[in-house]
């Protein structure tokens, strides 16, 4: 394989002598990458106008293309070097692209840290193959909960779903409009992706579960952050603008009158929060009784 890294020469000869690999040295990452391909066709280390055509067959060139350039005179890189960007993307075609970024740049003078792509994977063969999803359903329940197990607060935004049926692969990915992150929503999403595959209802031998596109997810903290802690600021608020802060507390959620109902509580004063007063009180509402009327004006009516 071929790596790139920012290192020193010293730490470089320290990793070629442990390893056992091959190590070339340049200003940019193309230059390395063609001294490196030098290295490893068994050419002399020297100038990159001085390799031959033939370096760039590494480099995914066609034959023809070579071809092509022998034909005119072409020898070496520095022959081609020699040609604008324009000439060389009208009689390179595809190619082109390949060797604009080698010969004529933009080089890339630094290397990005290496960030490996992460994946989670749970897997379960079954010792006989199913058909019946009251066989299989549990199963998938079960390695839903292993990849929570190793989300381990992390989320991820796609699943991918592997079944093996008689030797045969049958996978499908779905992307979720939500973060996965528990067992339910990767349960759910399984089964869809199972459908998509098109091996549900065969004879399933094994099943696997892969997360991808797997991140933690950033939450704001406190407002507060770094300042006074929230009881010190409703004291700060209190002292300024006495009886301003205050909160309600539910007393009787199913009575019909609000003074009834809650009663508030003032923030920022020390002492027995009870024995607040309520804001208001509303007039007691006048009971409209009805008159009795005498039993025999009764009987007569």
């Amino acid at each position: 394989g071929l790596a790139f890294a920012d290192i020193s020469e010293v730490d470089a000869n320290i990793i070629a002598k442990t390893y056992g690999v091959d190590l070339a040295f340049g200003n940019s990452q193309e230059e390395a990458h063609l001294h490196a391909l030098a290295l490893s066709e068994g050419l002399t280390l020297s100038n990159l106008n001085q390799y031959p055509l033939s370096l760039l067959n590494s480099l995914g060139f066609k034959a023809q293309t070579l071809d092509r350039l022998t034909w005119l005179g072409l020898e070496t890189l520095g022959q081609l070097k020699r040609w604008s960007k324009a000439q060389l993307e009208l009689f390179l075609a595809e190619d082109a692209k390949t060797i604009i970024r080698y010969l004529k740049g933009p080089w890339r003078k630094e290397v990005a840290p290496y960030k490996p792509k992460i994946s989670l994977v749970a897997r379960y063969q079954f010792d006989e193959a199913v058909l019946e999803p009251y066989r299989l359903e549990p199963v998938m329940q079960h390695l839903a909960s292993a990849l929570e197990v190793q989300l381990d607060g992390r989320v991820a935004d796609r699943l991918m779903v592997q079944a093996e049926v008689s030797g045969l692969r049958f996978s499908a990915t779905r992307l979720s409009k939500e973060p996965l992150s528990t067992s339910k929503q990767l349960f759910r999403l399984a089964h869809l992706a199972l459908e998509d595959s098109g091996a549900k209802g065969l004879a399933i031998e094994a099943i696997r579960l892969e997360l991808a596109g797997i991140y933690r997810p950033i939450s704001q903290g406190s407002l507060w952050h770094q300042r006074e802690s929230v009881d010190k600021a409703i004291q700060a608020v209190s002292q300024r603008f006495p009886g301003q802060l205050f909160q309600y507390q539910e007393i009787n959620p199913y009575t019909p009158l609000a003074d009834f109902a809650f009663k508030p509580i003032s923030l920022g004063q020390k002492g027995d929060s009870s024995e607040s007063q309520p804001a208001y009180r509303s007039q007691p509402r006048k009971r409209q009784t009805q008159q009795r009327q005498p039993a025999s004006r009764l009987a007569n009516s």
